[in-house]
């Protein structure tokens, strides 16, 4: 035997070295002299062993032997490895040994090891029954199933395994190649901790099926498997696939956060509303106990008052009919001319507040759009009436510029005044419900907040720049295609 199929595959075992010595006809041992002990023993020594212990104990004669260096044994065969290890061969040993027993005895123990091969043989033929159905059970198993080397290079799987990865080609793939490559130092180091205390574990990671590229989220068990007889290690991981319960509760925790935020909306809603219809009602109600101990000529001069507070009443209730007709009517989209409607919602605007702006419209004549006109002429009023509300009236010229293009699949429409502008610490609040940010505000706060709501149900957003004491930009985004 060469020095380089020494010693070192028994402590590193070389699988093709170890078959042969263990598959040898030849009783063969490892000896070292240095332990004072035999390290190895193949199957014929085994047996041998076995058969003869029953009258003599063999090993421990030999062991004598071999301890004593200086006599050289005519039974035994020494054959110098590395070191202090020798291959011993113990053929001749053993035939001195059966001949100094009994036809009998060798007889009994002939039997006896008839017998135990026959049992061995019935054990194998259970144990190769038992693999089938194990592999016939894991088949068709609701999980994945896999077996890899120490390397994790997989090994075998099953028809589970096979859906989740989406393909065959796995096989002699390694694990960690498979897997989300964010998750890889978790699994080596959950890995290592089985390998380390030998007990279970659990992993978490993600996969990406090969075949249609879908995300499967995994919960595993695995755990180490050893061969007693090679040695060899292995693992065994056991594949859940939660992606439809890991989404649904994503899904709930999205929906109760929705939850919360709208039952916020809400109760500041109900709080505004109160304290919105609380006003008028209440100057409606001193104006009355005034008219009632008034004489004609003053009570002529109430009914200015009288209109005001109504107007405010009615134009707060209809800014809730706007918000709940958003919330709950479909969506109509039509076809129409962009100009034609801007022109109608400035007349309409200028009639309210009776002023007239210096209008530029840079919008092409014939430039139409598809969208929900009742919603969209409600965005362009609430606007126009805040370009309008908020004018600067130390300024000589009251100018609003509007222009259309087109952006990233978007009609851009831009309406720019040189109104009062917007601070930039009320600049975050504009489009919260009810917010008024300055002191000349004469609505409820529901223009912006409308007109936000309503381009979202439209597919839409909206923007506002602005410089304090400067200008205003309101920048509308309508998706050119529904």
């Amino acid at each position: 035997m060469k020095k380089s199929h020494s010693i070192a595959w028994f402590r590193n075992p070389n699988l093709e070295l170890k078959r042969i010595f263990d598959a040898s006809s030849v009783p063969l041992c490892i000896y070292s002299s240095g332990s004072e002990k035999i390290t190895a023993r193949n199957r014929a020594y085994r047996w041998n062993k076995n058969l003869l212990s029953k009258s003599k104990n063999v090993e421990k004669e030999l062991l004598k032997i071999l301890k004593d260096f200086k006599r050289i044994h005519f039974d035994l065969n020494l054959i110098h490895l590395e070191e202090d290890f020798y291959l011993v061969e113990c053929h001749n040993y053993f035939n001195t040994i059966r001949k100094g027993m009994s036809s009998q005895s060798i007889q009994k123990l002939e039997e006896e090891k008839f017998h135990s091969e026959v049992m061995a043989r019935e054990l194998g033929k259970k144990l190769a029954r038992s693999i089938v159905q194990f592999q016939n059970i894991a088949e068709i198993a609701p999980i994945g199933i896999l077996f890899t080397d120490y390397n994790l290079k997989i090994r075998w799987f099953n028809r589970k395994a096979e859906q989740l990865f989406g393909t065959k080609s796995i096989l002699q793939n390694s694990l960690t190649d498979l897997i989300s490559v964010k998750m890889n130092a978790d699994f080596h180091e959950k890995l290592m901790k089985m390998i380390s205390s030998n007990k279970n574990v659990k992993l978490k990671f993600s996969i990406i099926n090969l075949k249609n590229g879908s995300k499967h989220y995994i919960n595993s068990n695995a755990f180490e498997s050893t061969n007693k007889e090679t040695g060899e290690i292995s693992y065994v991981f056991i594949l859940e696939d939660i992606t439809e319960s890991f989404h649904f509760s994503d899904e709930i925790n999205k929906r109760n956060f929705e939850l919360t935020h709208t039952n916020h909306q809400l109760d500041k809603f109900l709080y505004s509303v109160s304290h919105n219809i609380r006003g008028p009602v209440a100057s409606l109600e001193g104006l009355l106990n005034v008219i009632e101990i008034s004489d004609v000529l003053t009570v002529n001069k109430l009914k200015h008052h009288l209109r005001l507070n109504l107007r405010l009443l009615n134009s707060f209730v209809n800014d809730l009919a706007n918000v709940s007709t958003n919330i709950h009517k479909h969506t109509q989209f039509e076809k129409v001319n962009l100009q034609e409607i801007l022109e109608e919602q400035i007349l309409f605007v200028e009639n309210i507040y009776g002023d007239i702006a210096h209008k530029t419209i840079n919008i092409d004549h014939g430039r139409e759009l598809i969208t929900d006109t009742e919603r969209f002429e409600m965005v362009l009023k609430n606007l126009l009436k805040n370009s309008f509300q908020y004018r600067d009236k130390r300024k000589e010229k009251f100018e609003l510029q509007i222009s259309a293009s087109y952006l990233d699949g978007f009609h851009l429409i831009e309406i720019l005044d040189n109104g009062i502008g917007i601070s930039d610490q009320v600049k975050p609040q504009v489009f919260d419900m009810f917010y008024r940010g300055t002191e000349l505000s004469t609505g409820n706060g529901m223009g912006l907040y409308s007109a936000r709501e309503i381009l979202k149900k439209m597919g839409g957003t909206i923007n506002i720049e602005s410089q304090d004491s400067q200008w205003t930009k309101v920048k509308i985004y309508l998706p050119i295609k529904v």
